[in-house]
């Protein structure tokens, strides 16, 4: 990707926009000198390749964000943080788009998030949320479970289990756009 977007710092779990001419990012960088943790950069693309790295304001600096998904429009911002207000370890929460910037950040709440760590979160073209838990009613360390939003509003949260799931740490899934395929991590 080049030195625009990779640094001496640690970069991982990343997004396109719909459109693909965004890419959304988890870095460590240092941007100001009191920047503590990782925080979600964005990078619009050129015709030459990619523009200047900005970092989202979504959280203050003392605080760690990451593993950022996109929703189908471009106006959600999903993502992971262990901020105050959460449920325990790290939670998913979102953030709407408003014009060029984003509005405040709303846990999911429950039954997404749980006393455990909530990770690595991927939201489906059709809404539905992947992420993966190290919830006690796991398989084993982290497992992948589907959150399929209800008629009513609320979240149906299941375990996706075995051949996904297994002893070990399973996480990170995402999906070919439009298709019932994709990857994980296992």
């Amino acid at each position: 990707m080049g030195d625009t977007i990779n640094s001496e710092w640690n970069e991982g779990a990343a997004c396109f926009s719909p459109e693909a001419d965004v890419l959304y990012f988890t870095s460590s960088r240092k941007i100001a000198k009191d920047n503590q943790g990782t925080k979600i950069f964005a990078v619009q693309r050129q015709e030459d390749g990619w523009g200047g790295v900005a970092q989202l304001d979504l959280v203050p600096d003392s605080l760690s964000v990451g593993h950022p998904s996109i929703s189908a429009d471009g106006n959600i911002l999903y993502f992971v943080s262990d901020m105050p207000g959460g449920y325990g370890g790290n939670d998913i929460w979102m953030a709407k788009k408003s014009g060029s910037s984003w509005n405040e950040p709303q846990n999911m709440g429950r039954p997404i998030n749980s006393p455990n760590n909530e990770l690595f979160p991927f939201i489906k073209n059709n809404g539905d949320l992947f992420f993966a838990s190290d919830r006690k009613e796991g398989m084993g360390g982290l497992d992948i479970y589907q959150a399929k939003r209800q008629e009513t509003g609320v979240w149906k949260v299941e375990n996706m289990k075995y051949p996904i799931n297994s002893t070990a740490d399973d996480f990170a899934m995402v999906f070919q756009t439009g298709q019932e395929k994709g990857m994980f991590t296992s």
